[in-house]
């Protein structure tokens, strides 16, 4: 029954080469069937046709049927079958059993014992050469390993004359270090290059491939690129080998390491045909170490089907392992999913609150937590619930002296809080960072959380207290991991902002510049590129945009280094922003294009979102200067608008451009729709600004119907909006515009030309000069709410009227600096 659902699940997953895949596992359930029945001929019937299909898997495993025939004529070796048949053995797994040790899970064990008490040496020669008796560790699979619990002996590292014995000891020493809390990565990296070099020296391309995947593993979290190209190594030794398992394994690693540089098409791609392998060879803890990886690269690219196939996969897998830990997991990894949802599901809900159960019957500490952490995921509106239950074990965590467990649940009761009741929430932070006094590298995570909402909450001078705190604490780490050194650059952006909300702006400098050089001197150049983008921030506030572009054209290449294509795609965007900014659009084209390739290659919704935003603006500027196209940059802002729907940040702007690429195109009915939508939601984000700016682009759709007294009564409603915004420049917009519709009104303008807006961004001269001329007639102005660019009335060429694309007759209104 089992084997029926796990075909079943094959053939959806992968529909193209089920076929193909089926043979080697159904077949196999057969033979042993056979077997266990005494028809050994019929079981060496199967065994030449399943070794007569094509693909090194289907001929190794018919082989090894054979071979297994063989021994069960020779001898008894019924209770050996039957109990294979009773864990569901697959090929590569009865391979591994009949040759390993008689650890692990009781049913598993068994086996392993029975198959000591017989000879069966000739079976195992056609695995081999696949590379079935192999694993990272340059070991045997264990039962324990094969069954989905891997476990990481303690190797201590012993003396040896003989140079392989030394590199194996070295090899799995690395994997120890790395198996650590934290992981000692930056030892395992040593003694990983060190077995590597001697393998070398001795020829051994199975040893190497396999030093290759430890230096892969030891060094993704601080040079990528590094661990990318040793994966790729390895990938090529074991396939030249035609070693199948290690095939398998650097296939995976290789979709962790994209995974780490955010390029999860490309891990996507990768481990799904590293699955599409580890389910023809039979490997099962492979297959479940896997679905673990396409769930989480699918939810990074909100992809939630998919992943939650991959969930239930996982689930499947746990039950054929008789495994409560693994269907536990299984468990939380659906309610992650269901959490990558729009909309809440109560399913997800119930499986993490069944893991939760699980854990807790196991006295799982460390799964409970975890449970609590997709129970929060998959909840969506009232955190209540989840508040209540993580502070009752965290009380539970504090009686039985688990600190650590209990800091992580005050973490997630405080994350419930903090949208809702900022107060509550620091009261949960300040408990957490008073339990987790004893473990250093949480108490920095728990203060660099209490930072960022201090300065959420406008609290700069505690922000910079806690923030410094943390950063220290993150600097003296001894081990430090990736979420350690992120921890450390985001310390130093909030100690930067702390100083500019206190006024103190060469502060923010000071601090932003020496940290960059110190990032520099430790090349760490992720670090080092963000603190860069930080400084252009500064300079951008100081209207210093020459300067921020100087600094910004540098961080492109340091994150193309690193191999991060989301923070390089975010640094062409900010890079086309700053050419739009200084009204130069062929180059900013020029740097969206690189912007939207990086975002592609990451494809999250967010990103693609981003990417569609700025095509829409770029392209809103080229048509300004009769280069761009009015028809791309509606595709654009319609594909922003439909993936902004639940970033209402974002959504906005989206729908403003949407709005105008609506009027440029000469679609008045649906630039109308829009433009109302777009003051719905400036209203909801209390921007007045945004809301008069979309009032004047509803006041031009009825320009186009030539509805004159809807229009003239949307430009004094957006003039009352910039008057109690003290927004002197809007105001002079909107009485331009008004002129402009009693002149089309009286005759003496053609409404049917009218094309809607066009943005102008002033350049840094322009915004000082008015700065300069605002701040002289009105000292005490207050700060607006909102920062446009100005307009520009555009009109269609009478000789190209039907031609939206064509050329444009443009009046510029000064204003919305």
């Amino acid at each position: 029954v089992v084997y029926a659902v796990y075909a079943r699940l094959q053939i959806h997953a992968f529909p193209r080469d089920a076929m193909a895949m089926l043979d080697v596992n159904v077949t196999w359930a057969a033979i042993l069937e056979r077997l266990s029945k005494g028809h050994v001929e019929e079981a060496r019937g199967l065994a030449r046709e399943l070794k007569g299909q094509r693909g090194a898997s289907r001929q190794a495993a018919g082989e090894i049927a054979l071979r297994l025939s063989a021994c069960c004529a020779a001898q008894e070796l019924t209770p050996l079958i039957t109990a294979l048949r009773e864990i569901e053995a697959t090929w590569s797994e009865t391979v591994c059993l009949l040759s390993t040790s008689a650890s692990g899970p009781e049913k598993w064990a068994a086996c392993a014992q029975l198959a000591k008490r017989v000879s069966l040496k000739d079976v195992l020669e056609p695995g081999k050469a696949l590379g079935l008796l192999w694993n990272e560790r340059l070991d045997c699979p264990s039962p324990a390993e094969l069954a989905g619990e891997p476990t990481e002996d303690v190797e201590e590292l012993k003396s040896s004359t003989d140079p392989r014995e030394r590199a194996t000891m070295l090899l799995r020493s690395a994997l120890t270090q790395l198996a650590q809390e934290p992981p000692q990565q930056k030892d395992a990296l040593k003694d990983s290059k060190e077995a590597l070099a001697t393998f070398r020296d001795l020829q051994l391309p199975e040893c190497e491939a396999t030093a290759l995947l430890a230096v892969s593993r030891s060094c993704i979290d601080f040079a990528e690129q590094e661990a990318f190209q040793a994966a790729l190594q390895a990938l090529k030794i074991f396939r030249d080998q035609g070693h199948l398992k290690g095939e398998i394994a650097a296939m995976h690693r290789l979709a962790r390491v994209d995974q780490a540089r955010k390029s999860f098409d490309e891990a996507s791609y990768k481990a799904c045909e590293a699955l599409k392998l580890a389910r023809q060879m039979g490997d099962r803890a492979r297959e479940l170490a896997l679905c673990e990886t396409v769930l989480e690269v699918n939810i990074a690219q909100d992809r939630p089907e998919r992943a939650l196939e991959a969930a239930k996969d996982a689930e499947v897998l746990a039950k054929i392992f008789e495994s409560q830990v693994l269907l536990a997991r299984a468990k939380c990894w659906i309610a992650r999913a269901f959490g990558a949802y729009e909309e809440r599901k109560m399913t997800g809900i119930k499986a993490a609150e069944e893991a939760l159960q699980i854990y807790g019957t196991l006295n799982q500490k460390h799964g409970e937590v975890e449970a609590l952490e997709a129970l929060a995921a998959a909840t969506k509106e009232d955190f209540s619930d989840v508040s209540s239950k993580s502070q009752i074990l965290a009380e539970k965590f504090a009686e039985s002296g688990d600190t650590k467990e209990e800091v992580q649940c005050l973490l997630v009761a405080a994350s419930c809080r903090e949208g809702k009741d900022s107060q509550k929430a620091m009261q949960l932070l300040q408990r957490a960072s008073t339990a987790a006094k004893g473990l250093r590298a949480l108490q920095g995570l728990v203060l660099l959380r209490m930072a960022r909402l201090y300065l959420d909450r406008e609290e700069p001078s505690e922000a910079m207290r806690a923030a410094t705190q943390a950063g220290s604490i993150f600097r003296n780490e001894p081990y430090p991991t990736k979420k350690i050194r992120s921890g450390e650059i985001k310390c130093v952006e909030i100690q930067m902002d702390a100083h500019v909300l206190l006024g103190a702006m060469d502060e923010a400098f000071r601090v932003g510049v020496e940290q960059g050089r110190r990032f520099k001197g430790l090349r760490e150049r992720q670090a080092e590129g963000m603190i860069l983008m930080k400084l252009a921030s500064l300079h951008q506030m100081r209207l210093e945009e020459e300067s921020a572009l100087k600094v910004l054209q540098y961080v492109p290449m340091i994150f193309n280094t690193v191999g991060d294509r989301q923070l390089e795609g975010l640094a062409w965007e900010r890079i086309a922003n700053s050419y739009l900014d200084a009204g130069d659009a062929v180059k900013a084209l020029k740097a969206m294009e690189q912007c939207v390739g990086n975002f592609r290659k990451v494809n999250s919704r967010l990103m693609r979102a981003r990417a569609a935003l700025l095509q829409a603006d770029v392209q809103t500027a080229l048509v300004s200067i009769r280069k761009g196209s009015s028809l791309d940059a509606l595709d654009a802002a319609k594909e922003a608008t439909h993936l902004f729907q639940n970033e209402e940040a974002f959504l906005a702007r989206a729908v403003q451009l949407l709005t105008n690429a609506h009027l440029l195109n000469g679609q008045a009915e649906e630039a109308l729709e829009r433009a109302r939508e777009s003051q719905d939601l400036a209203r909801k984000q209390r921007q007045i600004g945004g809301e008069a700016f979309s009032l004047l682009m509803e006041a031009g759709a009825h320009l186009s119907l030539q509805d004159f007294g809807e229009s003239q009564r949307c430009i004094r409603a957006a003039k009352d909006l910039f008057d109690s915004d003290y927004d002197e420049s809007g105001k002079r917009s909107a009485n331009d515009f008004a002129a402009f519709v009693q002149q089309a009104e009286s005759g003496k303008e053609d409404p049917a030309q009218f094309r809607g807006f066009g943005f102008r961004r002033l350049n840094a001269t322009e915004v000082r000069q008015k700065a300069k001329s605002a701040r002289e007639a009105q000292p005490r102005r207050k700060q607006k709410t909102s920062e446009q660019s100005d307009i520009i009335l555009w009109q269609c060429d009478p000789k190209s009227r039907d031609n939206p694309d064509g050329r444009c007759i443009i009046t510029i209104f000064e204003g919305f600096e």
